[in-house]
């Protein structure tokens, strides 16, 4: 049985270096529709006995299954490797604004099961932890008697977040300053949690299974229901000293700009926030604007995070003020990603909001406000494409915060089997 919890240094122990070169086996079935033994053990360097050995406990762990004879040009046709997406499954946590989403997840980050439980931002948060953590360890113990195991937890949520420590370091959102999440949490599911800033998860969810697959070094912007960024160097998730790195919400784009409730002028968060685009359009709507009248009216069933859908789409149609809305986000969002492109020197940006059609629209459009911008300082051109995963991403985002603690320690290491 292999031991999945790397936290503490055990450097030279054989086990450790087994479950290493396991890991790093399993990782190129993982990558690979089917693969064979000798492939994997091209890929790896390991040796074929380790190979067969490796592979014979991944069999018997349910991590791999047996596809039958592939093609083979000369000698016997190899028998074919698959990964079992389903062999574990991965708790989710999903902190809203107003509720939280728990559930669970397969190793694919297929979603299993989801459940919704009402958020009182005015409990402490230890009792809402708890009540959390004992609500999702009904759910995995309810898998687990039918005999699914459960890898590990993950925990998005908004606001400033230490993902070694698993401290919540502050979130406006929840009113939470220093809360221990992980700790809280472990005492409750009984296995490893690891928590994160929601987009951060988000940025990770497209690393794993969206539009940033084999990309080492990206950023993700999110805009619309929320605004912020994560960040991705060198694989790995990039949270700055206090876990807040990414808050670009609130960076200054007008110095001449409206004050933000932040206290500055011109922040970001004023022009591509779906929040604020709409208390743009009341004040407009108090003044005797029609159109704005009308946009609010057209809005008015729709949920957060899907509004904006309703103002990019008017914008195609020729409306007027909703075009200026839109030009607007895409110039300032446009000013900001270019000054992040310069600092960090990222492969792709990807724009992570719920609307689909926003993501791939305002793309567009923003590439070229960005390109000129950028031509004098990057050699090549930096592309700007929407996220893949859509409104669950968050979901899927804290799934991969289990995948990648876990994939992340693997090297390969000499071990005699």
């Amino acid at each position: 049985m292999m031991n999945w919890n790397y936290d503490v240094n055990t450097r030279g122990n054989v086990q450790l270096s087994k479950d290493l070169n396991t890991l790093s086996v399993l990782n190129a079935i993982r990558n690979s529709s089917s693969i064979s033994r000798s492939d994997v053990a091209r890929i790896t360097g390991l040796t074929t006995p380790t190979i067969s050995n490796l592979v014979s406990d991944l069999i018997k762990e349910g991590f791999v299954i047996e596809m039958g004879p592939g093609e083979s040009s000369v000698g016997r046709r190899p028998i074919m490797l698959e990964f079992n997406k389903d062999a574990r499954y991965i708790g989710v946590i999903d902190f809203g604004r107003s509720n939280v989403i728990i559930g669970l997840t397969n190793l694919a980050g297929e979603i299993i099961t989801l459940r919704e439980l009402d958020l009182d931002k005015e409990a402490k948060p230890e009792i809402t932890l708890e009540r959390i953590g004992n609500e999702l360890k009904n759910l995995i113990d309810e898998y687990e008697q039918n005999g699914i195991k459960v890898w590990g937890v993950g925990v998005a949520i908004s606001g400033g977040v230490n993902g070694k420590t698993g401290v919540c370091i502050e979130s406006y959102v929840l009113k939470w300053t220093n809360v221990p999440v992980r700790q809280i949490l472990e005492a409750k599911v009984q296995c490893p949690v690891y928590v994160a800033n929601n987009i951060r998860c988000m940025a990770l969810g497209e690393k794993w299974f969206g539009a940033a697959r084999d990309e080492e070094n990206f950023l993700a912007i999110r805009f619309g229901r929320g605004v912020g960024s994560g960040i991705i160097i060198n694989g790995e998730l990039f949270e700055g000293v206090r876990g807040v790195a990414g808050e670009i919400g609130h960076v200054t784009v007008e110095p001449n700009g409206p004050e933000c409730y932040c206290g500055n002028k011109g922040c970001l968060e004023y022009y591509i926030s779906e929040g604020s685009i709409f208390e743009r359009l009341e004040k407009l709507m108090e003044e005797g604007d029609k159109n704005a009248e009308r946009l609010l009216q057209e809005s008015k069933d729709k949920p957060r995070g899907k509004k904006l859908g309703l103002i990019a789409r008017s914008a195609e149609e020729g409306d007027e003020l909703s075009r200026l809305i839109i030009d607007d986000l895409v110039h300032y969002l446009g000013l900001a990603i270019a000054n992040l492109v310069k600092a960090f020197n990222p492969s792709i940006v990807i724009l992570l909001t719920e609307d689909k059609f926003v993501r791939e629209s305002v793309s567009r459009e923003i590439q070229a406000v960005v390109d000129p911008l950028l031509e004098p300082i990057v050699s090549s051109r930096v592309n700007i494409v929407p996220g893949l995963l859509g409104s669950e991403n968050e979901i899927i985002g804290a799934s991969t915060l289990v995948l990648d603690n876990v994939f992340k320690t693997i090297r390969i290491v000499p071990v005699r089997i």
